[in-house]
């Protein structure tokens, strides 16, 4: 997955989890009418933030950004 690609699932991501549940479906077709792709990866992490929402610990959003690092942030010891 690109960078890019990243940024904008990352943004759609934050967009989603501010809209009722029941609306995200139709904003997913909206946003990612031409790219299935996007969708399906959008719909699994929003899953996991609902499935994930309640339980101790949980995420802080489902993009990781609490313990995701990107290679460019990744040090080696």
């Amino acid at each position: 997955m690109t960078p890019d690609r990243w940024t904008r699932i990352d943004a759609l991501f934050d967009e989603a989890i501010a809209l009722p549940p029941a609306e995200r479906d139709g904003f997913l077709l909206r946003v990612c009418a031409d790219d299935s792709a996007m969708r399906a990866e959008l719909a699994a992490l929003l899953a996991a933030y609902d499935d994930a929402a309640g339980r101790p610990g949980h995420l802080v959003g489902a993009t990781g950004r609490a313990c995701h690092r990107t290679p460019s942030t990744t040090t080696s010891k």
